[in-house]
């Protein structure tokens, strides 16, 4: 699966700092360039930067450039061209990048970047000025195009109209390419979202959206009956083994005379359409034949060749001369030589006609599918939602490297996330509502959930999942490298047996900003329920940890102190919810807080004597105390006695460290000193 490049400039920064010094000078330098937060003028072109046959692409001006040159004769054979900026080409009208005796046949990878109001304006009449429409007029083997946004799109012309190409003639693929807002693209014959007609080899993981009711893919009638091949992706697919796999059309009407589908106008002998999605669209032909389905239009059949729809599905209306047809299997229209709907031959399975949608993709971004969780993180970008619909199990750990959220379907049976790691690579990630399974047979030192971003400014939460670390594993764990403030709330982290318990359930290291963990249910360990690293830089970061439920008492800490002159800021240990319900949530009428001691009158000291040397004899008494309570008292002291040092003193999830004469535990006591009168030593 084609892949989107990330992060080319990360590995050394020294170099991205050269390569943006050197293509600042050449921008100064080039006569007329256009900046790329600049609309396009319309007329102005360019000439892009070049490094190693790759050229850039990062204005209208460049990208008029393209079409200029392909027009001329240059085909950019075995050269690749990249999107390095959203391109606004402001609705001027665009000259097509090849034409009827000149293709483009190298890479063009927009990067997921967006061009935004393409514009051309031809008339219907089969003229070569009028034909060959799109943002690609003509492109020919072994040529790729990928990765493009399209956004606002209203182009017409007669013969091969297209949103990213008008006839692809020979040709790889065309992988991960999207039309989306404002949409009008209308002519005469071979028309579609996508593309209008070609060979092109694979068409995958492409989308069609349109905004509104208003948005249109429409055949022109130059006469009575004879607009055709037209299709929400493609209007006229070769014949052979020409693939449409794992494509989404949605709130667009669809029209045409003759020959016209929700995904393709035909499906041509040795043709597939698969895992294609068609929803909220009307598809309706003006003509008396039976060329108009739900995912294709027509078909045709020949000996040695077999044509397939499967894991398809429409959800929408299809009408023939104004009247909806009623059949329930409107996937495919009658056949493409005349012969009357149904048609036979052609082998579908698992699609449905205005249905519920059963897919067993395991992940979206919108309504849009992905064959893999990976396929759809990889396409994902900061802000983007990426759903789990189905159980997925991975080998590798799972590296989440854009800020986004990665959630699962509200359903009754939560799908599993099975995978030895989640690692957070990126800030302001959100893990929502997953079941998190580490795989059996990982390393019990590998946390299932490790944040390994670097910076000091962002957001990691974690709310309302399910963490199911392996035995005597580890649960979540931050970097301590890093400064992000951490949310972990309404989560269940605890072995899959978890009577065999979990090392650590969560465990963090001081360098963030603030943490909070509330509303968790914390399963059984056997060193820690919640362990901490602070250092000196984190002083003054607080940990709220209360308001968990922590098997019923009071959480099992570990504290590792290190170079820290003070206590750690942590706070909420000693509140807590005892109860679970029947439903496996928590109680919230069995939460425990701290109750403030009542005040109680100081004690009577008996009279004083002198001894006659100085000292008050007998008069003093020196108070144990462990921070909150006084553990004992000795009496009957005089000045420059020597205290007798009492027995360890021992709490739950405390070390003993000494006695000390401060509250703060600074200055340490030496039982060799005598006493100076009245006083309190702290433990």
């Amino acid at each position: 699966m084609m892949q989107r490049m990330k992060g080319t400039l990360r590995p050394g920064r020294k170099a991205g700092v050269l390569a943006l010094a050197v293509l600042l000078l050449t921008c100064v330098l080039m006569a007329g360039a256009v900046s790329a937060d600049e609309t396009w003028d319309g007329t102005t072109t360019t000439i892009p930067v070049t490094t190693s046959g790759t050229y850039s692409i990062s204005s209208g001006s460049d990208l008029a450039w393209v079409a200029k040159e392909v027009n001329s004769g240059n085909t950019f054979h075995g050269m690749t061209l990249e999107l390095t900026e959203n391109i606004d080409l402001g609705n001027h009208e665009w000259t097509p990048i090849g034409s009827v005796n000149n293709a483009f046949e190298g890479i063009f990878d927009g990067k997921n970047y967006t061009i935004s109001n393409l514009k051309i304006t031809k008339g219907p009449e089969n003229t070569v000025s009028n034909n060959y429409v799109g943002l690609f007029g003509h492109t020919a083997s072994p040529s790729v195009i990928k990765n493009i946004k399209i956004q606002n799109v209203n182009v017409s012309g007669s013969l091969y109209v297209g949103g990213v190409v008008g006839m692809a003639s020979t040709g790889k693929e065309i992988r991960n390419c999207h039309i989306s807002g404002d949409i009008h693209i209308n002519g005469w014959w071979y028309v579609g979202g996508i593309g209008g007609n070609g060979y092109m080899g694979v068409i995958a993981d492409c989308s069609v959206v349109g905004e509104d009711a208003l948005s249109e893919i429409r055949g022109i009638e130059t006469s009575p009956g004879s607009a055709g091949h037209i299709g929400g992706i493609w209007g006229f697919r070769g014949e052979g083994s020409q693939k449409i796999i794992n494509c989404t059309v949605k709130n667009i009407a669809i029209s045409g005379a003759d020959r016209t589908g929700g995904i393709s106008g035909i499906l041509h002998y040795g043709n597939a359409i698969e895992k294609c999605t068609v929803t909220g669209v009307t598809v309706s032909i003006s003509g008396d034949a039976d060329t108009v389905g739900g995912i294709a239009g027509t078909y045709r059949t020949k000996s040695g060749y077999t044509e397939t729809i499967s894991e398809c599905t429409f959800a929408g209306e299809v009408y023939k001369q104004n009247v909806l047809i009623p059949e329930g299997d409107r996937i495919l229209g009658g056949v493409w030589d005349g012969n009357p709907y149904p048609r036979t031959e052609v082998i579908i399975r698992e699609s449905t006609f205005n249905g519920i949608f059963v897919d067993d993709r395991p992940a979206k971004i919108d309504d849009f599918y992905y064959d893999t969780l990976e396929a759809a993180l990889d396409a994902a970008e900061d802000g983007d939602t990426v759903t789990l619909l189905h159980d997925v199990s991975l080998t590798n750990a799972l590296t989440i490297d854009e800020a986004i959220t990665l959630t699962a379907t509200d359903s009754v049976d939560k799908p599993t996330l099975t995978v030895p790691q989640v690692l957070i690579a990126a800030p302001n990630v959100k893990l929502d509502n997953l079941k998190i399974q580490q795989t059996e047979g990982t390393n019990p030192l590998f946390y299932t959930i490790q944040v390994t971003a670097q910076g000091d400014v962002g957001q990691i939460t974690v709310t309302d999942s399910e963490i199911i670390p392996v035995t005597e594993g580890r649960g979540f764990s931050n970097n301590a490298g890093a400064a992000f403030d951490i949310t972990f709330t309404g989560n269940i982290v605890k072995a899959a047996n978890d009577e065999d318990g979990l090392a650590y359930a969560i465990y963090i290291n001081g360098y963030n900003n603030k943490y909070v963990f509330q509303k968790n249910i914390i399963g059984s360990c056997s060193v820690s329920q919640f362990g901490f690293d602070q250092y000196v830089d984190a002083l003054d970061r607080p940990v709220d940890i209360s308001k968990n439920y922590w098997g019923g008492s009071e959480p099992s800490i570990e504290l590792y102190v290190g170079a820290v002159l003070g206590e750690p800021d942590l706070t909420g240990q000693d509140t807590y919810y005892t109860e679970l319900k029947d439903d496996g949530t928590i109680d919230e009428s069995s939460l425990v807080s701290p109750v403030e001691p009542t005040p109680q009158p100081p004690t009577p000291v008996p009279p004083s004597y002198s001894s006659g040397s100085g000292n008050m004899d007998n008069a003093y008494r020196v108070l144990f105390n462990d921070g909150s309570t006084t553990l004992s008292v000795v009496t009957d002291l005089s000045s420059g006695d020597k205290l007798t040092k009492p027995e360890t003193p021992v709490k739950d999830g405390y070390t003993f460290a000494g006695w000390y004469k401060d509250s703060a535990c600074t200055q340490a006591w030496d039982f060799e000193t005598g006493i100076p009168g009245d006083m309190t030593l702290y433990a």
